[in-house]
């Protein structure tokens, strides 16, 4: 079994609690909690989407970080917040997806070891 997996898929959940509480929250969800939700593969793949799904929640509702930018933006009438917002959480989704395609990739070269035994 995958440790290594399944102890960074955890502390990527903590990240990302942690992340809902703290100013900045959305950096360090996307700098932080990302890498930990690419390389929580095989046994903490769960955990990863958890922490993927927590971070999206956190940065499209919950970041004051992300309203406060969205305003400023607003108010100077660049209307540039709303992409960085959209980047943030393209960043959770890519993770994921990187997560997900490296766990595939290892239960399907598993399964043909075992089958070829």
């Amino acid at each position: 079994m995958n440790k290594f997996g399944k102890v960074l898929g955890i502390l990527a959940i903590v990240i990302a609690g942690l992340s809902i509480f703290i100013p900045g929250g959305a950096l360090l969800a996307t700098f932080v909690g990302a890498p930990l939700i690419v390389f929580s593969w095989k046994d903490g793949a769960i955990f990863g989407y958890i922490a993927g799904g927590i971070n999206i929640i956190n940065i499209i509702f919950l970041s004051p970080t992300m309203w406060i930018a969205m305003g400023a933006a607003e108010a100077m009438e660049k209307g540039g917040a709303l992409s960085m917002g959209v980047i943030y959480v393209m960043v959770q989704v890519i993770a994921m997806a990187i997560m997900g395609f490296v766990t595939w990739k290892s239960n399907k070269n598993s399964s043909t070891k075992k089958s070829k035994k």
